[in-house]
Order: structure tokens, then C-alpha cells, then sequence
């Protein structure tokens, strides 16, 4: 009996020590929880619940319900309801003139700061609908101001706009505001360009328009907001091309006077510095690349920047000298930037190609307006040879296409290409007996750029690419060897007392059908690409020659002349291009 006991009271003592474990380990669980508060406590204070409450209604009363977004047009009535009463009351003589248009002026900058207070909270809707009200109360203002009542110089107009629009715009800027900014940009470009035009306010509106474009670029490089850059730089192109025009123009006594030079020049000089300025920046600063926008307004800037530049040094009688001298230095720079600083730091990518091809057009035209004659031709010819040469040492495919530009430019500008053309096409009578110094100095560069070339190595081996401009050089050189050979057969037969065309027409056919078979034996002994590619379109341009002219004007015995050598070209040119074509795998191991 007694062992029962025992062995009970055993149990018991080991029922007290488990529920004795029990209470340790549920004090410690409970020790670690976080207790449960509801939100009804004395815990949750009025802040947090302002501070989780209040941005849902901002929201709910700017744009999710129909009734908010009623209650933000109706407040924009109110604005310009507001703006009503106090036109009314001006016209009505109730208040002064001046007294109405400050009260209008400020009316509308006060909503500008609501704007902005709206902005704050969320209600972008409200508080873009605000801006845009008080853009419509404030732009028409400032323009009855000058026009109407008289109260207001232009210029003192154009300060207001100036005014009125920062605040705007810097709102929209800080607030992130973009359809208030570009609704702010476009009134305040047109009103700006009405006061120009109507007033002749050149300087400070020009000034205005300028902001405005630095704005919108700036915008859309920092805020992604490209849209508006489009509008802006197409208004300002068309201002710059009309300021120069109405200053022509205001020469003649009866025109009315048109913007003073220092107008256009300041324009000019802005309009470069606005824009090239700022690509530049943004693409070495911001590593940006090159688009579409900045391909188009960089061709503008040849036009409706540099244009009012060479009004300007027209007008204080400098001459062409100092325009040229800008021009060919501004060229310089673009060839800097594009070769140290774009080539360095990102490649040759767009970057580099946009720059360098602006440093060409720049350099192109200082050098065709720096002098005149057979002088510009040797600038343009000089300037090929030294990209060609560059080119060649660094291997940069960039200098070799200018070297080609060069060279077509100088070609085209003193009457070269025409002629060597009528030397092929014109009339016994119409072809010059005597190439010109010009002549002589562009095709003696072409010749020069196509050796520099050559010794460089250009084989098939290299891009293809790379053998364009030496076909363009190769052909001014062909041609235009060919074309003084023909001016001076020309000269043997007017000094023979005969300028019939026959023998002329077969002396041509004899010159094309010899340049494609000498450029398929220099092309397959040389491995010259630009050479091969110029075999078959002169051996095209030689038949259709031969039928339309030969034919029409040769006599048996040039016929017989003109067939028998295109017949040997057409055979010979051909197996000269076989004859140099590398073998294939399987011919060279065999």
C-alpha cells in the first residue's frame, strides 16, 4: 500500500515540474511578443491620424471623383470671373487704368503661388489648371496694356512677360508641373513675338525668345520633357531669318526701319551660344548622345545663327574678311571638340560625327567667303590635302571623307566642274581651249589625296567605307586629267582652222575607254578598291556615249576609232579585274 503511495506522489511531483516549465517558458514568450494596442487608444494621436488621412483626401479631391474635379473647374471660373470684375470695373473708369492692369498684373501672379501651394499638397490637376488661368489673365493683360491703353512702353511689356513667365516657369520647374510649362512657354513665346513684331521691341523681346529656347532645351535634358524644345526653336529660326530680312529690307528709305545691328547681332551671337553651347554641355557633361533635334536645329545654326552675325559685321562696313575669320575659328573649335574631347571620352559615335561634320560646314564656309579666285580654291584645295594627309597618318576615315568635301567644294566654287563637264558634253565651240590656274590646282590636290592614299595602304583588306572618298578623289582625278587633255585637243584644232566635231566625240570615247582600262590595271596591281569600282560605270558612261554622240556626228573613219577602242576596253578592263581578284581558299591550296 504504502508503495502506491510512493509511487502517486512521485507523479504529482513530476506534474508540478512540467506545468512549473510550462509557466517559465510562457513568461518568456510573453516577455518578447508586442502587446496589441487598438487604433482607438489613447496611443493613436491626432498626428498620425492627420498624417495618414490627409494625403487620401488630396488625392480624392483632386482627380479620383467626378465631384472634385468639378469643384477645381468651378474655382478656375471663379479666377477668371475675378478677372472679369476687374476689367470691368477698369473700363467702366470706376478704377484707374494703371491701377487696374497692377491689380490684374498681381491678381494672376497670386494664383501662380496658389499653384504652387496646390502643387504642395498633390492636386496636380488644381494646381495646373490654376497656372494655366492665370496664364490666361496675365498674357492678354500685358498686351492691352501696351497696345490699348497705352500705358505700357513695348519694352516695358516684354518685362512684364519676362516677369510674369519666370514665376510661372519656375514653379512648373520645381513642381514638376509639365503640361503648365509648356502651356506657360507657348503663351509667352507668342505674346512675346506679337510685341516684336507689332512694336519693334528687337532687343529685349529677342532676349525673351532666347530665355524661353534656353528653357525649353534645358527641360528636356534635365526633366525628360521634350516636346516643347520643337515649337521654340522652329519660332526662333523664323525670328532670326525675318530679323535679318527686315534689316535688308529697312535699308531701302521706303521700308519701314528695320532692327538696328547691334539687335541682330546680339540675337545671333545668343542663338549660337543658346544652342551650340548647350549641346556641347549636355553631351560632354551629361554624357547625352546626339538626335534627332539636335541634327536639324544644328543645321539651323549655320543659317539662323551665323546669318545675323554676317549682317551684323555687313552693316559696320568689316567686310567679308572678319566673318570668315569667325567662322573658320568657330570650326577650328568644333574640330577640338569632336577630335580631344568627344573622341577621348565616348568614341566615334554620333557625338563625334555631329561635331566634326559642324566643324566642316563651318570651315567650309569661312574658307569660301574668306577670299575670292583662284586664292579660295587654293585654301579649299590646301585644307583637302591636309585632312587627307591626317587622315592617312591616323588612320581616321572622318578626315578622308573632309578631304573629299574639300576638294568637291573647290571644285564647284570656281567654275572647275562645269567645265570639266563641258570638256566630256559641250560643243567643240563651248569647251575651254586652256584649263585654268583653278583647274590645275584641283585636280594637281586630287592627285596629291589620291597618292597620300595609296601609300597609306587602302586594299581590299580595309572597310568599305573607307574607299569612298578615295573613289571621289580617284574620279576627280581621272576625269579631270582626261577633261585637260581634251581642252588641249580642243586648242590643236581650232589652231588647225577646223572645230568639226567628229574627231573631238572619238577623242572623248578614246579617253573614257583608256581611263577604265588604266583604273582596272592600277586596281588589280595596286588592289586598289575605289579603283575597281570605277571601271564599269566609265565603260557604261563610254557606250552610252558612243550611241549618242558618236553615232550621230562621227564620220567612218572616227567610228572606226571610237568602236575599235571601246571594243578593246570591253575586253581588256574586265580580264585586268580577274586578273588581280585574290584566289579563293581551295585555288590557293591547290
Amino acid at each position: 500500500m504504502e508503495d502506491r503511495f510512493d509511487r502517486l506522489e512521485d507523479r504529482i511531483d513530476q506534474l508540478v515540474a512540467t506545468i512549473s516549465r510550462l509557466e517559465d517558458r510562457l513568461s518568456r514568450l510573453e516577455a518578447t511578443s508586442r502587446p496589441f494596442v487598438p487604433m482607438t487608444s489613447a496611443s493613436a494621436t491626432e498626428d498620425q491620424v492627420e498624417r495618414m488621412v490627409a494625403p487620401v483626401d488630396a488625392r480624392s479631391a483632386d482627380t479620383t471623383n467626378l465631384a472634385g474635379v468639378l469643384a477645381i473647374l468651378g474655382r478656375a471660373f471663379l479666377v477668371l470671373c475675378g478677372a472679369f470684375l476687374l476689367r470691368g470695373l477698369t473700363e467702366a473708369a470706376i478704377l484707374p487704368h494703371a491701377l487696374g492692369i497692377v491689380l490684374g498684373y498681381f491678381y494672376a501672379a497670386a494664383w501662380i503661388v496658389m499653384a504652387d501651394r496646390a502643387a504642395t499638397t498633390g492636386r496636380t490637376l488644381a494646381a495646373t489648371l490654376s497656372g494655366c488661368v492665370a496664364s490666361i489673365v496675365a498674357y492678354p493683360l500685358l498686351w492691352e496694356a501696351a497696345r490699348k491703353f497705352s500705358l505700357l512702353s513695348p519694352d516695358q511689356a516684354v518685362a512684364g512677360v519676362a516677369l510674369f513667365t519666370a514665376l510661372a516657369l519656375a514653379v512648373a520647374w520645381r513642381r514638376r508641373l509639365q503640361t503648365l510649362a509648356a502651356a506657360v512657354t507657348v503663351a509667352a513665346l507668342v505674346t512675346d513675338l506679337s510685341l516684336v513684331l507689332s512694336y519693334r521691341a528687337w532687343v529685349s523681346g529677342s532676349l525673351v525668345a532666347l530665355a524661353l529656347a534656353a528653357y525649353s532645351l534645358w527641360i528636356a535634358y534635365l526633366r525628360e520633357w521634350p516636346g516643347m524644345r520643337w515649337p521654340v526653336a522652329l519660332a526662333l529660326d523664323v525670328l532670326a531669318l525675318m530679323m535679318v530680312s527686315k534689316a535688308i529690307a529697312g535699308i531701302d528709305p521706303a521700308m519701314p526701319p528695320g532692327p538696328p545691328a547691334v539687335a541682330v547681332l546680339i540675337f545671333g551671337v545668343g542663338f549660337i551660344v543658346v544652342y551650340l553651347g548647350s549641346f556641347a554641355l549636355a553631351m560632354l557633361r551629361m554624357r547625352r548622345r546626339v538626335g534627332a533635334f539636335e541634327v536639324v536645329q544644328g543645321i539651323a545654326i549655320l543659317a539662323a545663327g551665323f546669318a545675323p552675325v554676317h549682317h551684323f559685321l555687313k552693316a559696320v562696313h568689316l567686310g567679308e574678311s572678319w566673318f570668315a575669320a569667325l567662322t573658320l575659328l568657330a570650326g577650328l573649335v568644333c574640330y577640338a571638340t569632336a577630335f580631344v574631347f568627344v573622341d577621348r571620352r565616348f568614341g566615334r559615335g554620333g557625338n563625334f560625327w555631329y561635331f566634326s561634320s559642324l566643324a566642316l560646314a563651318l570651315s567650309v564656309v569661312g574658307l569660301a567667303t574668306a577670299t575670292e579666285g583662284a586664292l579660295r580654291v587654293a585654301l579649299l584645295c590646301g585644307f583637302g590635302i591636309a585632312a587627307a594627309a591626317l587622315g592617312a597618318r591616323f588612320d581616321r576615315i572622318t578626315l578622308r571623307w573632309h578631304s573629299a568635301c574639300f576638294l568637291v567644294v573647290a571644285a564647284a566654287i570656281h567654275g572647275t566642274l562645269v567645265r570639266i563637264l563641258a570638256a566630256y558634253t559641250a560643243d567643240p565651240a563651248g569647251v575651254a581651249r586652256i584649263p585654268s590656274l583653278a583647274d590645275l590646282l584641283v585636280i594637281g590636290a586630287a592627285v596629291s589625296c589620291y597618292l597620300v592614299f595609296s601609300a597609306a595602304g587602302d586594299g581590299s583588306s580595309s572597310p568599305w567605307p573607307t574607299a569612298i572618298p578615295t573613289f571621289v578623289i580617284a574620279a576627280i582625278s581621272g576625269v579631270g586629267l582626261g577633261a585637260v587633255g581634251l581642252m588641249f585637243f580642243s586648242l590643236l584644232l581650232e589652231r588647225s582652222g577646223s572645230l568639226n566635231p567628229a574627231p573631238l566625240a572619238a577623242a572623248r570615247t578614246v579617253v573614257l575607254a583608256l581611263s577604265a582600262v588604266l583604273a582596272a590595271g592600277l586596281g588589280s596591281l595596286r588592289d586598289d578598291r575605289a579603283l575597281r569600282w570605277l571601271v564599269y560605270p566609265l565603260l557604261v558612261v563610254c557606250g552610252l556615249k558612243l550611241v549618242a554622240e558618236d553615232l550621230r556626228l562621227g564620220s567612218p573613219a572616227m567610228l572606226f576609232v571610237a568602236f575599235a577602242t571601246f571594243g578593246i576596253a570591253l575586253i581588256v578592263a574586265p580580264r585586268l579585274l580577274r586578273s588581280g581578284t585574290p584566289p579563293a581558299d581551295g585555288a590557293a591550296k591547290t
